[in-house]
């Protein structure tokens, strides 16, 4: 069986999106982490500049970070304001210099929670 893929360009509509660039959410959000159990396996920043952690097979498996959004998610929600889409930036990869803050895998992510906010403009498929 050959699997074809597909590329979709789309628009997203980021009316009542929870803009964590916006540094507004950032006491929010921290007190939502507070209250998640810390019982959550995380891989924190720490870790991946300890010079003997050799286990990255985990990295990249933000629960205690995403059950804290959906925490402030639900908070923000049950005051009646609905958070259709989250936006983000993630430092990822390794510095370009010795001393930079600059990463060169880093991006801002965006997750849509609904679907109505996503309108396809146009699509292809790959073929294998």
């Amino acid at each position: 069986m050959s699997l074809k893929g597909a590329v979709f360009q789309v628009s997203i509509d980021l009316d009542n999106c929870m803009n964590l660039l916006d540094d507004g959410y950032w006491s929010l959000l921290k007190d939502a982490y507070a209250s998640v159990p810390g019982d959550l396996a995380q891989i924190g920043p720490g870790h991946l500049y300890n010079p003997s952690f050799s286990n990255h097979s985990n990295v990249g498996f933000n629960y205690r970070d995403c059950a804290a959004v959906n925490s402030l998610i639900q908070n923000i929600e049950a005051s009646g304001r609905p958070v259709d889409s989250v936006i983000a930036a993630f430092a990822e990869g390794t510095p370009i210099g010795e001393d930079s803050w600059l990463f060169d895998r880093s991006a801002v992510m965006i997750s849509v929670r609904n679907p109505r906010r996503v309108k396809i403009l146009n699509h292809s498929i790959i073929e294998p």
